[in-house]
């Protein structure tokens, strides 16, 4: 065996998986892994069975690992905190550093970790321990610092999950952290009760990071600044969402997180300094060391600048005992400190593909290489050094993507094909930018005038490599959005690339295994068109908090998307509406409804228009000059898009077997003074074959008086509320009786006031026989009707 940690990395990580689907008895588990680790010791001799068990000890141990971990004292805080909201005081200390964000109406969000030590709830003050989530807001909040200790009073609740499918999951976020609580709190209720009750280095860590961003906001453009943040300190929270967005989509976001490359860097420029300064070898081995361990710390000890950092560490060592190391080992190492410390990490997309692109790069790279070197003459034209150089960067570029596809395709539904062509030209990009940047930083605090050139270098090059992510992002199919792949077709994706490499120790075909490939591939592409394409409709009202965003898919192909939710203050399109059209695989929407432009309907409809085709819209010719409804103006004038006016009466036709009809409003109040905007709203309904849909949008009385008229055409075997189930009125009532549904869905936020005034509607709803889902209650709201029967669930079926 010649890399004995790699393989141990590898029994580790099967155990954590094991623990995080199986649920043994912990003794039982124990048992067990002392049993494997006495036979092994009886059994040193027989290399195989000594082999087994130590593997088999070594996956035990990951699975005692996490389930160890998810077990708590009785006073941690997580057993005291209340699933909904309710009002106590903690105590405790400030352990990272606070960081400020600009609110809604003009205030200001500090959001912080706090690790609690009192916790009072009425008159009962109790000793606790474990994390909080805490976030401040007010006009002027008081300025806080790591190693503060505060007394604050707020809503403390569990925290939650997502409650729309590919919805950020802040919920496992926060619990691979060790946070399950969180607290919010105004600024006028936080007590400073003392300072500086921190670790004193990490004050040290804080002081510097923060200086560092001074010079570089000082220096560079905000965008840039925060691009040199994130790259530097990783530090990725400011990062301007477009340009996030261009790294996303051309596969380099991987050069803002700290990484090896970056730390191989460091490296290199660190130990070239002291050489220069005639530091001794060993010496300045050492310092390097000792100047990694600080960087890591400097930049949050992120799983990817860890694993660096360690293998990093194992490399410099053995040239410290002139011993040439093993590289796998070292990323074997890497994984087993990371893991044995937090085996939750395992979860985290950064550490998946932290590891994972180092070992296809290991693995998979000189396979490719000796692709270009296997014909003698083709050696030769690649003799030279540079071209050397480029065909090894090919091979380092394809190698990493094809090793990282699938957990990408998993974490962010994504797939760049031109990451291979863009990492040619952003990784030395990114390697200048570092290279200019640390003088900039370091002659900025000592020799101004000389940190203003590197900083004008350092300008130059991250505009070049900004605008390289721009223009590659435009191209045709750079990139695309594909359904979240099972983990049995992740394991044949693996498969076959070991089957690929190790062909010839198989004793099969290159070509054999390629065609095997692509049958597979031919398969899972069909078998998903045909799931798109079958006879049923499906319907989901999305959770978008105050707002309604409903997404239709119809029978035989084709889609819907009525709305988009908010956002001015939340961006619920880019927030909930993309992710979940993301996970769907979805990348054109043929057909988007505004059903009018109060911001709680058009605020998302900007984001959606920006990121994906639309063929048509329709809305109610109703014009608006709140912020929300410019944007989506703003983004249909820019894709070249144009819109169509619906009144009542009109139909949206081409949609085989379904009808869509414009109940609302009539022609005759277009442009009317004495109509309300709520009023002008689009009421659509959908027939399909003998199931009836109705959406209502946010009609008041006068315009549920003008739908009643209908008469014969209202019914529907589900109903969406009209102005999110608020106001119930007669006339109300006399359309619920008309339309008599089965299923009445109910579109709100979560505010109590907001949820008090639809109260009467529900209880009302509840009385008539029908069932009622809430999208602040349930999550999204799935429908799926084949024409004749119609089944109802929603996302959180607890």
């Amino acid at each position: 065996m010649n890399s004995p940690l790699a393989w141990m990395a590898i029994f580790l990580t099967l155990g954590i998986l094991a623990g995080n689907v199986i649920h043994i008895p912990l003794i039982f588990v124990v048992l067990t892994a002392i049993l494997f680790s006495l036979i092994g010791l009886f059994a040193l001799r027989r290399k195989i069975i000594s082999l087994i068990t130590l593997s088999a000890t070594i996956f035990f141990i990951g699975f005692l690992l996490l389930q160890t971990g998810q077990i708590y004292p009785a006073n941690h805080v997580k057993n005291f905190t209340p699933i909904e909201p309710e009002s106590v005081y903690v105590e405790g200390l400030v352990i990272n550093e606070p960081q400020l964000n600009r609110a809604s109406y003009g205030q200001t969000k500090i959001d912080l970790t706090l690790s609690a030590n009192f916790f009072q709830k009425g008159d009962i003050k109790q000793r606790v321990i474990g994390k909080i989530k805490v976030f401040i807001s007010g006009e002027k909040p008081e300025q806080l610092n790591y190693g503060d200790r505060i007394l604050i009073n707020g809503l403390l609740s569990q925290s939650k999950g997502p409650t729309n499918p590919g919805q950020f999951d802040y919920l496992q976020y926060l619990k691979r952290r060790g946070i399950f609580s969180i607290l919010w709190a105004k600024s006028y209720n936080v007590v400073i009760l003392g300072k500086k009750a921190g670790n004193p280095l990490f004050g040290v860590i804080y002081f510097v990071r923060n200086n560092i961003k001074k010079i570089t906001h000082s220096h560079l453009p905000s965008e840039m600044a925060n691009f040199l943040n994130a790259v530097l300190l990783g530090q990725r929270q400011d990062v301007n969402i477009e340009l996030n967005d261009n790294f996303m989509k051309t596969g380099t976001v991987h050069l803002l997180a700290v990484s090896g490359l970056h730390v191989g860097l460091l490296i290199f420029l660190i130990m070239l300094i002291f050489k220069i300064v005639r530091i001794p070898r060993r010496a300045n081995i050492l310092a390097t060391i000792l100047f990694l361990i600080f960087y890591a710390i400097l930049t949050s000890g992120r799983p990817s600048v860890i694993r660096a950092t360690i293998m990093a560490i194992v490399v410099l060592f053995g040239l410290l005992i002139d011993r040439e190391p093993s590289i796998w080992n070292s990323l074997g190492l890497a994984a087993i400190i990371i893991l044995g410390f937090d085996p939750h990490a395992l979860f985290d997309a950064g550490f998946q593909l932290s590891f994972v692109s180092v070992a296809s790069i290991l693995y998979i790279m000189p396979k490719l290489e000796s692709l270009f070197y296997y014909d003698k003459k083709l050696s030769l034209l690649f003799m030279n050094k540079w071209k050397k150089c480029l065909i090894k960067a090919i091979c380092v570029s394809v190698a990493a993507w094809m090793g990282t596809f699938p957990f990408i395709l998993y974490n962010f539904n994504i797939v760049t094909p031109i990451a291979i062509l863009v990492n040619l030209f952003a990784v030395p990009l990114t390697f200048s930018i570092i290279t200019s940047s640390i003088p900039f930083i370091v002659f900025s605090a000592f020799a101004p005038f000389v940190g203003k050139i590197f900083a004008g270098t350092t300008w130059l090059f991250c505009s070049m490599l900004f605008k390289v992510t721009d223009v590659f992002s435009r191209f045709p199919l750079s990139y695309f959005y594909l359904p979240r792949p099972s983990i049995f077709l992740i394991f044949v994706y693996y498969i076959f690339i070991i089957a690929l490499i190790e062909n010839k120790r198989l004793k099969v075909s290159a070509g054999k295994i390629a065609v095997i490939g692509l049958a597979l591939i031919n398969i899972i592409v069909w078998q998903n068109a045909l799931k798109q394409n079958d006879s049923k409709l499906r319907v989901c009202f999305l959770d978008v908090g105050h707002g309604d965003s409903i997404f239709i898919e119809f029978p035989y192909g084709g889609n819907m998307l009525i709305d988009a939710g908010e956002g001015i203050n939340s961006d619920m399109g880019r927030n909930v509406v993309l992710p979940f059209l993301r996970s769907k695989g979805i990348n054109i929407i043929d057909t988007v409804v505004l059903t009018h432009p109060d911001s709680d309907h058009v605020g998302g409809l900007a984001s959606v228009v920006k990121e994906l085709k639309v063929r048509h819209i329709f809305d109610n010719g109703v014009r608006a000059e709140n912020q929300a409804y410019h944007n989506f103006q703003d983004a249909v004038i820019r894709r070249g898009l144009g819109s169509s006016v619906l009144k009542r009466g009109d139909l949206i036709r081409g949609i085989k077997d379904t009808d869509l009809i414009c109940l609302n409003p009539p022609k005759e109040w277009a442009g009317s003074t004495n109509v309300k905007a709520n009023d002008g709203s689009l009421v659509v309904k959908v027939k399909y074959r003998d199931v009836d849909l109705l959406f209502c949008a946010d009609i008041e009385q006068k315009a549920i008086i003008n739908v009643l008229k209908y008469e014969q055409m209202l019914g529907a075997e589900l109903i969406m509320m009209p102005h999110h189930g608020e106001k119930l009125t007669q006339a109300g009532k006399v359309l619920i009786e008309r339309v008599n549904p089965k299923y009445a869905v109910i579109s709100q936020g979560k505010a109590p006031k907001e949820i008090l005034n639809t109260e009467e509607m529900e209880s009302f709803l509840l009385a008539e026989g029908i069932e009622v889902f809430r999208t602040n209650r349930d999550g999204a709201i799935f429908v799926v009707t084949d024409g004749k029967s119609i089944y109802v669930d929603n996302f959180r079926r607890d």
